[in-house]
């Protein structure tokens, strides 16, 4: 399987790299893959044991968590790169998708701890936000056509909860929206850090997911 890791040779920004990167170590996001094989059939032909932790309903599409040994992945069985590893136990969150041609495929999210919705939600996003930044489709720099204010894209937060939902930050960026002429919006306080629940859990086509 492959490793869809961030990489080097893009337009994306120290600011974007960094954020995207802070947000995938926070809630425990390491890579994704995408196969036309589920998990547990890839799981299983690599002889690797793995249960069932439960199903989501996301939007229209049920996604199945599995939780599998990663110290049962070898380097011949190339399953998932298991740099910087400490957790014996991983999640792989398998999103599937349907083609066209009505033939099924999977994006496979990996985690080092149990997910929830939300961070499935912003796995996702962090892949679809570095994309559509490398393709052009979107702009780091935002210049809102309200008020003419220039920000970057990493000064959004959610503001309601103080939780980071990507999924809506990449819609007003698309829609080049700022903060000040969106209320769910705030811009970062640069002097302020960010305070996290620390009872939270700390989640073409291959290219769109």
């Amino acid at each position: 399987m492959g490793n869809s890791r961030l990489n080097t040779g893009n337009p994306a920004d120290s600011l974007t790299r960094k954020h995207l990167e802070r947000i995938a170590s926070d809630i425990g996001y390491k890579e994704r893959d995408y196969t036309n094989e589920p998990i547990h059939t890839q799981l299983f032909k690599s002889d690797v044991n793995y249960t069932e932790e439960g199903k989501l309903r996301i939007g229209d599409t049920i996604v199945s968590i599995y939780v599998f040994n990663i110290n049962q992945t070898t380097e011949s069985n190339q399953l998932i790169n298991r740099e910087n590893t400490v957790e014996d136990h991983w999640r792989a969150v398998d999103w599937p998708i349907e083609a066209e041609n009505s033939s099924r495929s999977y994006i496979t999210f990996y985690f080092d701890k149990s997910p929830t919705k939300l961070e499935i939600i912003n796995a996702r996003y962090i892949t679809k936000l570095f994309s559509d930044i490398e393709r052009g489709f979107i702009d780091q720099q935002i210049i809102c056509p309200e008020c003419q204010e220039m920000v970057h894209w990493t000064k959004l937060i959610e503001n309601s909860e103080g939780k980071t939902d990507l999924k809506r930050i990449h819609n007003l960026v698309k829609k080049e929206t700022c903060p000040h002429c969106c209320s769910e919006l705030n811009i970062v306080d640069e002097a302020n850090t960010i305070t996290k629940d620390k009872h939270s859990n700390a989640s073409e086509v291959a290219e769109s997911y």
